[in-house]
This record gives structure tokens, sequence and C-alpha cells, in this order.
């Protein structure tokens, strides 16, 4: 049970970092304007985080469903990767990737 409990404890702040990023590559790679941006605070980390709701909302989505995945026993965090892929749509069809990056919790070097 506590094995369980610690699972979903890692999942909820791997699920904080991945919804920082996320927010983080949107603002840096401007795929929204910067005024739908605000400054704000995370463990005292100034950060850019989007205002626009419908957005904040599909992020806390997607997030919603990958944390069961990390809470899995079974997943090891060594060596996995989180793919993130920005498409250019009309009308809610992807047509072209405009980015896409591999956040990695590879931990070489560390003994």
């Amino acid at each position: 049970m506590l094995c369980m409990c610690l699972c979903a404890v890692v999942a909820g702040c791997i699920c904080e970092f991945l919804e920082v990023a996320f927010h983080y590559i949107l603002y840096v790679r401007q795929i929204y304007p910067a005024g739908a941006f605000s400054r704000r605070l995370k463990y005292n980390v100034p950060v850019m985080v989007c205002l626009h709701p419908e957005l904040c909302h599909y992020v806390e989505d997607v997030l919603e469903g990958v944390k069961p995945l990390l809470e899995q026993v079974s997943l090891s965090l060594c060596g996995d990767s989180c793919g993130v892929v920005i498409y250019k749509c009309k009308s809610f069809k992807p047509e072209i990737s405009l980015r896409s990056w591999c956040l990695s919790s590879d931990q070489r070097g560390s003994d």
C-alpha cells in the first residue's frame, strides 16, 4: 500500500513538472502570443503560465490521462521519456507538425 501511495505522489510531482514544462514550451516557442501568458511562481521559481482557460483545461486533461500511467508500479522512470508534439490544425484535424520535444528522465551518470 505504501508503494502505491508513493507512486501516486511521484506521479503527481511529475505531472506538476510537465504542466510547467508544457506552458514554458508554448511560451518560449511563441506558439501563442506573449500576452496570453503571465509570470507566476512555482516552488519559488518564476515561470510563464498561459492564462487562456481552454488551453489550461486541455493541458490538465492531457496530464490527467498521463497520471494513471505514471502511477503504475511497473513503470520504470529510468530511461523513459515523454514526447510533446504541437500540430497546426485546421478544423480540428492535424495538418503539420510545428514543433516536437522529448522530455527524458534518463539518469545516466548518477550512482
